[in-house]
């Protein structure tokens, strides 16, 4: 790939080639040695690709669906290696497919942005694989540098909004909830900046519960979401109550309102068993 990286069928064969193996012959792979050569070599491509390729990507747009095309087949790649994890079971998979995801992850991140996100295959891929890496092999997150987790919670907060659909809000949500739960369960330090994006995202769940009361399940992930950000940050919530209170709007009926505020959680509220 390095050889011939400015040949992009070259590259793209290279991709497909990595694809079919993870897809129709790595998941019969029982020689772990095996399968550690190759998640080495997927790891390899991806720094490779990552040092050679990712330039493209920069200022790419919606209208870039064909260059969205290599991203959607290393979602396919790194999907493929975490299935193999969860199949498998074990209790390191930080040292398997989540090393490969972990590897990649960064990379992608980088290309994420707002107009990339509108490309419904690979949007859609990308926060599942979040959603995969999260809920099944959560030590990665213990090696996860701040200011990756920083940059994947403000991807994860702009997946929250509507603008790309319920299926990547709710998903978006789920992977949320379970980074909080996650930090919040091992009793792991959390990074001044990604604690920050904990509370700083408190209105936007709020708002997402208000918005889709209707939709059971949006409205049953941004419930399961705000209340792991308040069991996080409770004095972050009665903030931005007290905030909303104070508006001209809403001072006719902000006593009412605080009432009602402080019926719906204890004083200490804690994680139960759908959040965590």
């Amino acid at each position: 790939m390095k050889s011939r990286s400015y040949s992009q069928p070259v590259v793209a064969a290279i991709l497909v080639l990595i694809q079919d193996i993870t897809t129709k012959v790595s998941i019969y792979v029982d020689d772990k040695e095996d399968s550690a050569t190759l998640y080495r070599t997927i790891v390899m491509i991806v720094d490779v690709y990552r040092s050679e390729q990712a330039s493209r990507f920069v200022g790419m747009t919606e209208n870039d669906e064909d260059k969205g095309s290599d991203l959607v087949l290393f979602l396919d790649i790194l999907s493929n290696v975490l299935s193999k994890d969860i199949l498998e079971g074990g209790e390191d998979n930080i040292a398997t497919g989540a090393q490969v995801a972990l590897a990649s992850l960064e990379m992608l991140l980088s290309v994420m942005n707002e107009s990339v996100l509108k490309l419904p295959d690979l949007a859609m891929k990308f926060f599942r694989l979040v959603l995969y890496l999260v809920e099944f092999s959560r030590e990665a997150l213990s090696v996860m540098s701040a200011d990756l987790l920083v940059a994947l919670c403000r991807c994860l907060r702009e997946g929250m909004t509507s603008q790309y659909g319920s299926e990547i809000a709710c998903t978006s949500m789920e992977a949320l909830t379970e980074i909080v739960s996650y930090f919040m369960a091992t009793h792991h330090p959390v990074p001044p900046l990604l604690a920050q994006q904990f509370s700083d995202t408190i209105p936007l769940a709020f708002e997402t519960c208000l918005e889709n009361s209707c939709e059971n399940t949006i409205f049953n992930e941004a419930t399961s979401c705000l209340y792991s950000l308040i069991c996080f940050d409770k004095v972050a919530f009665d903030r931005f109550v007290t905030q909303m209170l104070s508006t001209k709007s809403n001072e006719a009926a902000s006593n009412k309102l605080r009432e009602e505020f402080a019926a719906l959680l204890p004083d200490e509220p804690k994680l139960g068993r759908r959040e965590r």
